[in-house]
């Protein structure tokens, strides 16, 4: 059986991973980690560790200096 060009494509774009942009992906996985280290998402050092390690993972470098500036 012969696959065509495009139906080998459609196969090997179904089968890649999706990637996540903009670092959502390293967010993610602070988020979870601070998660993994506190017993809820209600305990407050699940929250401290949010804001001190994962809160400004998202931004970009302009919002950083912009925030900075205010």
């Amino acid at each position: 059986m012969r696959l065509s060009i495009a139906a080998f494509a459609l196969i090997l774009l179904a089968a890649a991973p999706v990637r996540a942009e903009d670092g959502s992906e390293e967010q993610q996985r602070c988020v979870s980690s601070c998660l993994y280290h506190a017993k809820g998402t209600s305990d407050p050092a699940y929250e401290r560790c949010i804001a001190k390690y994962c809160a400004k993972l998202g931004e970009s470098e302009d919002d950083a200096a912009k925030g900075r500036k205010k």
